[in-house]
């Protein structure tokens, strides 16, 4: 970029040196505070120089590492930054970094968007970190203006003559990290975004800035409580906030309430989350039973086909292939061709149909094989049996690790959810069956953990597995197997 300079310099140097007004960002990105020199960076001096040398319109963006940090010390920061910009705003893109965002003037949210947009060298950039729109890119803010004021304000200004910061890092433990859960926690009183945030957000971005910010919380208990009370100011029509309430809901483990949620909005996105919702939780029988009744057409069609592949029946396969037909742009197309070739000519129509990547999911796995009975092909039935499962295994650990992951967000009810899903797929997982039953006695719920173990131990012992391990954490968890 020709508009570009190459200077090797002290930054604070050249900063002192620069004109008033010069210059339009600064971008910080010093070494570790806790290194000599380093913690200088950090000052409310440096803050200032930098703050006299932007253009009014002009953003300071500085870079603090949460490893080897803690709350007390990032607390400092952002109180320090915050005395001298009056809108200062921080994001957490990844789990090793915390970037605050600081100006004179209001953040412009409102030109994330088209900026993104009209720069496509930017566009693909950003698209590696899964940041390429503005709901994206503002799904990672952790505080507002309003938040950054509220949990700095009881901060301590950091200043060049008292290196705080650089000393009181070098104390802390070399492995010492923040994690996500521990930020949730010390932002756990502040809304994720304030309504003057909200209101200054274009009416499609505040639409959906917060589903992109829950997607991002799985697990995260706290998070999500944040996001879930920050909502209701953000002046969302009804069915909007319906949905955004039956996702915080989803995430929470609170399937039935969720679905209550989801059911009373009269929205597509809704829909579709109820349909996914409801397969996993009450099966496909219900799902098509309230998707028929419905007179709000999700926003596609993939749970309602893969409920018809789990039936079997033509009716149910007809109508999934229906609706598929409706929302043709946004359905799964290897799912719609299945059940349209199968609604044209049945299953030897479906098996013609078929190709080699639509053999990756349980439902249609099990669809296929059926099919392949249908038409007298026992060896690509077996063959189809075999792929299945394998993949209710794969899809069973990765059911476990989010459950595993739930669990160390502080989820307990989310977690006993996901380890449920992977026994419902491998009733014989015996860390799924574990992770449950430890998690259901932490919620007050021992004797359907002792259901579960029961469970557990007879499909083990089916498929020839030992059980001594199993029956320990019964003992342990003092549930009394049979």
């Amino acid at each position: 970029d020709a508009r570009a300079h190459w200077t090797v310099d002290d930054a604070r140097a050249r900063l002192a040196l620069a004109e008033p007004g010069s210059y339009d960002a600064i971008v910080s990105q010093p070494s570790h505070p806790w290194l000599a020199g380093s913690s200088a960076l950090y000052t409310r001096e440096f803050f200032s120089q930098s703050a006299r040398a932007l253009r009014p319109t002009g953003v300071l963006t500085l870079w603090v590492n949460v490893f080897r940090m803690d709350v007390r010390h990032l607390r400092d920061v952002v109180h320090t930054l915050s005395s001298v910009f009056p809108h200062v705003a921080a994001f957490a893109v990844e789990e090793s970094s915390f970037l605050l965002v600081a100006s004179q003037r209001p953040l412009a949210y409102d030109e994330v968007g088209p900026r993104i947009d009209a720069t496509p060298r930017l566009r693909a950039l950003l698209a590696d970190y899964r940041l390429a729109s503005a709901n994206e890119l503002l799904a990672t803010l952790e505080l507002d203006e309003a938040g950054v004021r509220a949990f700095g304000a009881s901060g301590t200004p950091l200043v060049d003559d008292v290196p705080r910061l650089e000393y009181g890092l070098t104390s802390l433990p070399h492995g010492s990290s923040l994690t996500p859960g521990d930020l949730d926690a010390a932002f756990a009183q502040v809304p994720w975004m304030s309504p003057a945030t909200a209101s200054r957000l274009p009416p499609e971005l505040r639409e959906h800035v917060a589903m992109f910010r829950l997607a991002r919380l799985e697990g995260r208990r706290v998070g999500i409580h944040r996001v879930e009370r920050a909502v209701p100011a953000m002046g969302l029509d009804p069915a909007r906030a319906a949905l955004h309430r039956g996702a915080a809901l989803e995430l929470l483990g609170d399937a039935r309430a969720a679905l209550a949620a989801y059911d009373g909005s009269a929205d597509g996105e809704s829909a579709a989350r109820a349909d996914a919702l409801r397969r996993i939780a009450e099966g496909p029988e219900a799902t098509l039973r309230v998707a028929r009744a419905r007179r709000t057409l999700p926003f596609d069609a993939d749970a309602i086909l893969r409920a018809a592949f789990e039936t079997g029946a033509p009716d149910d396969l007809r109508f999934g292939a229906r609706i598929a037909a409706e929302r043709a742009e946004t359905t799964h197309a290897g799912d719609a061709r299945l059940a349209a070739a199968y609604a044209r000519g049945g299953c030897a129509a479906a098996l013609e149909a078929a190709r080699p990547t639509d053999a990756r999911e349980v439902e249609r796995l099990a669809f296929l094989a059926r099919c392949a009975r249908d038409v007298g092909d026992e060896a690509r039935a077996r063959a189809l049996d075999d792929r299945r499962a394998a993949t209710r295994r794969t899809l069973a650990q990765s059911w476990f690790t989010r459950g595993r992951d739930a669990q160390a967000g502080g989820n307990t009810a989310l977690a006993a959810e996901f380890h449920r899903r992977a026994l419902a797929v491998w009733p014989a997982h015996r860390d799924a069956a574990e992770a449950r039953a430890e998690a259901l006695c932490a919620l007050d719920r021992c004797e359907t953990a002792r259901v579960v173990l029961e469970s557990t131990l007879a499909a083990m012992a089916e498929a020839g597995d030992d059980d001594a391990t199993l029956r320990d954490v019964g003992t342990r968890l003092g549930l009394g197997l049979r």
